[in-house]
């Protein structure tokens, strides 16, 4: 029997949505990577316009990828949905959003240059957030 995946994508995108509207969050974004980046969060806070999240079931069951983002839709590894923690997932999210902002990294890899990428700057400056102002 399949587990049902909506209530906690729901957990997921609730805290994607309480990390991107917290202010340290843009203070932080705005410091390590540029103020571009903040509007555009912003923007998409305000927006009516929502992002799709979907999962698909890679072909390869080791897959490595987490999620990716393709046409402006993101997509979640159903594989790893169960295996990864709500926080973690929202940290993904929120990497994957800056690919629809149009920001890219090389390959899947935590590479010294991919970490250097905004989406990995932003996935870290998330969890910071999370850890230092919004859990405690």
């Amino acid at each position: 029997m399949k587990r049902d995946k909506r209530p906690r994508l729901k957990k997921v995108l609730k805290l994607t949505n309480k990390i991107m509207s917290h202010p340290m969050f843009h203070s932080v974004i705005e410091e390590e990577i540029g103020i571009e980046l903040s509007r555009q969060f912003k923007q998409l806070l305000k927006s009516k316009e929502k992002i799709d999240v979907v999962f698909y079931r890679p072909w390869w069951r080791w897959s490595r990828v987490n999620a990716y983002e393709q046409e402006g839709i993101i997509y979640l590894n159903e594989r790893k949905f169960w295996k990864r923690s709500i926080d973690q997932w929202a940290f993904t999210v929120i990497h994957e959003i800056t690919h629809v902002f149009g920001y890219s990294h090389n390959g899947n890899f935590r590479t010294k240059e991919n970490l250097e990428s905004v989406p990995y700057k932003t996935d870290s400056i998330a969890e910071h957030v999370w850890k230092t102002f919004i859990r405690s």
